[in-house]
């Protein structure tokens, strides 16, 4: 468990259409933000916590608990979630070696365990301007597969000391009745900058990178 001192944004309204409230935004500066041994958070409050917790002193700072990031690549939906102290902590430890386990021709193949004729990976990736748009994969529908995956995720999380989370098995009984299907992220930030032609996409950003712890 660790204790986070930051200024917190979040939005506890429910997405909708239309107008929203002041009620939708909320803004605790200089508030400590509680995280258990899973990951999740536990609590928020402006005074300091019981001498128990781990502390890390963000003052200054930008925290968003429980921001989704809605741009998100096929790779990465193992590692959702997964708690880092700063962007590129998280892009390091969770995101990169997720992605890189896609650059091996043998791992692509996996993305259709039990289709062994297959002699190419079924990915697509779209480009306009020299910009990725779009980054697609057959999905997993194997419930063995998938369930051998999360456990060898759990393996490698507890070897790097971070939270291990508890298999989803409502998730691996929804992925065996699933039918072959695909997916595809389009990241709408990256049509942004081609709409506005811009080389820069932090310029299309609300909440750009280096804001961020």
């Amino acid at each position: 468990m660790i204790a986070l001192h930051a200024d917190l944004l979040d939005f506890p309204q429910a997405p909708a259409w239309g107008e929203t409230g002041p009620q939708g935004v909320r803004w605790r500066p200089g508030h400590w933000l509680l995280v258990g041994d899973d990951g999740r958070i536990t609590g928020v409050q402006a005074e300091a916590p019981g001498p128990e917790w781990p502390r890390e002193d963000y003052r200054g700072r930008l925290l968003l608990p429980g921001f989704i990031d809605t741009h998100v690549h096929g790779p990465q939906l193992d590692v959702i979630a997964s708690w880092g102290a700063g962007l590129l902590d998280w892009l390091e430890t969770y995101t990169f070696p997720a992605e890189l386990r896609y650059a091996n021709p043998e791992v692509d193949r996996l993305l259709t365990a039990g289709r062994s004729e297959l002699d190419r990976a079924v990915r697509v990736e779209l480009y306009a301007q020299g910009i990725e748009l779009a980054n697609g994969f057959s999905e997993l529908t194997d419930a063995v597969e998938q369930r051998k995956r999360l456990v060898e995720e759990q393996e490698l999380r507890r070897s790097l000391k971070r939270p291990v989370f508890e298999l989803d098995e409502a998730f691996l009984d929804a992925v065996g009745r699933m039918p072959p299907s695909g997916g595809i992220a389009v990241g709408f930030d990256r049509v942004l900058m081609l709409m506005l032609e811009v080389t820069q996409i932090a310029d299309v950003l609300l909440f750009p990178a280096k804001d961020f712890v």
